[in-house]
């Protein structure tokens, strides 16, 4: 599958495009060999300056093709038993890890190529997530509970209630992802260079929903508060900005760090306001759900236990992101600014809906139910 897909980016996307840059200068054996790779996300350049050639959304290419091999040689692990039959489907990446660092030599160049540790961990990675989710689909789903029994209550327990506090997340990445493709298309569209990065309309108006995972995580970061960092370090410049400014507007207010209200001059006030609302209420609601969601998990009955439980949802966010983060490398945000704000804004809004939680009296119900 993955070299289908990347067969497909070689012959298909034109140099002048994001994903096409793979092979700008060389032959169409060195791009696919990249493209390949590339797909897991392992970091390619030199020490000190690394970077992925293509958007996370292609890491669900080796997820995808591991839990499909998975999946059709599912019948050959029947007679083991559930704990090895897991082990067995998440060492899927270690073959793969193997084939891809033999793979990588090819797409190098003389100064700089794939790390090889990235591209080790990354395949891992994926394809032991894939091949997880290939059994769990033969299986139904309770192969993944083989080893429960070896998790302490306590530890369960946690765990449940952090899984509760993260689904709000993954709904307010969902609306980042939204807004932020929304946004760019209609800059794309509105001839603004700062979202055309250079690229024929049409191909910019293409490659943009591929980046709706980057888009989903730079956009909690400004709903968040986060600080961002221009790529091109002292001089700001469209082509490292979370979101594309019209090319008329003043850049000035960037700077070396900038956060969402730098943006109060580079969109016509109504955008701006409507890009505040958005950003910053969805981030607020999602967490005052998280935490409510975590205090009633909890079984919390009283305040403080509540708010506890609910700053306990921050927590979780703060490392989500923070993995999210590194995983996609979207260096534009500033790392700890990301962890710090989303720490900060996770606590107290998720603190205000455990305390939320303690004080409705349908709760008091739902978590007596519970028990």
């Amino acid at each position: 599958m993955m070299v289908v897909v990347a067969l497909a980016l070689a012959l298909v996307t034109p140099d002048r495009s994001l994903f096409g840059i793979t092979g700008a200068g060389t032959g169409l054996f060195k791009e696919l060999t990249r493209d390949i790779v590339a797909m897991t996300q392992a970091r390619f350049g030199i020490s000190g300056f690394r970077f992925t050639w293509l958007p996370v959304v292609f890491a669900l290419v080796p997820v995808l093709g591991a839990g499909i091999g998975v999946r059709r040689t599912a019948r050959q692990l029947t007679g083991l038993p559930q704990r090895q039959q897991l082990l067995v489907a998440a060492a899927t990446g270690v073959p793969l890890a193997v084939l891809l660092l033999f793979v990588a030599a090819f797409g190098d160049e003389s100064d700089a190529g794939f790390s090889a540790v990235s591209v080790i961990f990354y395949a891992i990675l994926w394809g032991g997530i894939g091949g997880v989710a290939g059994l769990a689909s033969v299986t139904g789903g309770s192969i993944l509970w083989a080893g429960s029994g070896a998790v302490p209550p306590v530890v369960s327990r946690w765990l449940r209630i952090a899984g509760v506090a993260v689904k709000p997340l993954l709904a307010l990445l969902l609306v980042g992802a939204v807004a932020g493709v929304a946004i760019w298309e209609i800059q794309i569209l509105r001839g603004q260079q700062s979202a055309k990065l250079g690229r024929p309309e049409v191909t910019a108006i293409v490659e943009t929903p591929f980046l709706a995972g980057e888009f989903a995580i730079q956009d909690v970061g400004l709903g968040a508060l986060s600080q961002f960092r221009p790529l091109g370090g002292a001089d700001a410049t469209g082509t490292s900005m979370a979101l594309p400014i019209d090319d008329s507007r003043d850049l000035s207010a960037f700077g070396h760090h900038y956060r969402i209200f730098a943006y109060r001059h580079a969109y016509p006030i109504a955008m701006y306001v409507v890009l505040l609302i958005v950003l910053l209420g969805a981030t607020l609601v999602a967490a005052l759900f998280a935490g409510y969601g975590a205090a009633v998990s909890g079984g919390a009955k009283a305040p403080l236990p509540g708010a506890a439980y609910g700053a306990f949802a921050g927590v979780v966010w703060a490392a989500a992101i923070a993995l999210l983060r590194a995983v996609a490398a979207v260096d534009t945000l500033a790392g700890d600014s990301l962890f710090g704000a989303v720490l900060v804004v996770g606590c107290v809004a998720g603190a205000a809906g455990g305390l939320i939680a303690t004080s409705h009296p349908a709760v008091e119900m739902d978590v007596s139910a519970e028990h």
